[in-house]
């Protein structure tokens, strides 16, 4: 059986590849030799407040998301993409009439928006529906890219790290190719184009919790 470094530098090989080439399409200098969370992606803290976050956190809850059946598999694609994925995911109804649950993604989208026309200027035409990642001890997402043949319509993704530091140990969210960590704190927004590689590494105590939401348009050309 491969082991994890194996397979994490055999994705990474591919991926500089694919990376490589849409970062030339959309007129982005090389990232060959640099990081490619300095060039591509926004990362910053006190975005959203521990209030807004900790209702959001409560509202998963009280929805049962830790009773939710886990996602755990091992993922190969058509891009030879290989990643494990293990943690718990509820996904926000578009009737949900919780005004936690609306008023964070109102603000979410507000951000994807304006920083899209600001920095990358993709033809966005519409937002998936808010979603809950929970985190408990031994969950992770290996490193991967959101875009493939399956979901070719994502254009950005955005991540918003729910809770605070304290409440649990590993978990740490890195982007990026080498990978970087991105900023912890709680509150804090990374947003990157949907072909950015990206990982969370095994929860080692604890309970992390984070939003995602992903800008669609059409397929990239």
């Amino acid at each position: 059986m491969l082991g994890r470094p194996f397979i994490e530098m055999a994705v990474e090989a591919v991926e500089v590849e694919v990376f490589e080439r849409l970062t030339e399409r959309f007129g982005i200098a090389s990232l060959h030799g640099k990081n490619s969370g300095v060039d591509l992606a926004f990362n910053r803290a006190g975005v959203f407040s521990a209030e807004e976050c900790d209702a959001l956190i409560k509202w998963a809850e009280a929805e049962r998301i830790a009773e939710l059946a886990r996602v755990d598999y091992q993922k190969a694609s058509l891009e030879r993409q290989a990643f494990r994925r293990r943690n718990r995911q509820l996904i926000a109804s578009p009737a949900t009439k919780d005004r936690a649950v609306v008023r964070f993604q109102r603000k979410l989208r507000r951000w994807v928006a304006a920083l899209n026309k600001q920095i990358w200027r993709f033809h966005v035409t519409r937002f998936s529906e808010l979603s809950v990642v929970r985190y408990e001890t031994e969950d992770e997402v290996g490193l991967h890219m959101d875009l493939d043949m399956e979901s070719c319509d994502r254009k950005l993704v955005a991540l918003v790290q729910l809770s605070p530091t304290p409440s649990y140990r590993g978990g740490a969210l890195g982007f990026g190719l080498p990978v970087v960590a991105a900023c912890p704190e709680q509150g804090s927004l990374l947003v990157f184009p949907a072909w950015v590689p990206h990982r969370v590494t095994p929860v080692t105590s604890g309970v992390r919790h984070a939003a995602v939401c992903v800008a669609l348009g059409p397929s990239f050309r």
